[in-house]
């Protein structure tokens, strides 16, 4: 299968707010055994920090992952680009494709990718 990328629309970003928001209060519980409540209150805060301004927030891109042929969206990708010692570097911070693919990156893991 062919896949193109594209801006999230509005609609697309609400999908992937609440999906990122469900699989991050799961890891919260799994893996910090966190309460369901403390788990949505600190998925919510991060999220807010991460993305004050939603698909406008600067350096942030948000993009849906779509078959080429039909343009159905088939998953996403968000990441950040960061200037650092001059030089400009971009994190994957979140990518799922479909149900082959889902990887949340912590701000620990992120390793810089040139582009």
């Amino acid at each position: 299968m062919s896949v193109t990328l594209s801006g999230m629309t509005p609609e697309e970003y609400e999908a992937f707010y609440q999906m990122s928001f469900s699989n991050h209060v799961e890891e919260l519980i799994a893996e910090e055994h966190m309460s369901l409540e403390d788990a949505r209150r600190e998925s919510e805060d991060e999220l807010s920090q991460m993305l004050p301004d939603g698909l406008r927030t600067e350096n942030n891109y948000l993009m849906t992952i779509r078959e080429a042929e039909e343009h159905i969206p088939v998953g996403y990708i968000w990441t950040l680009h960061e200037d650092c010692e001059g030089t400009r570097q971009s994190f994957l911070r979140e990518m799922n494709y479909g149900r082959f693919m889902k990887k949340r990156i912590g701000k620990e893991d992120q390793q810089p990718c040139l582009w």
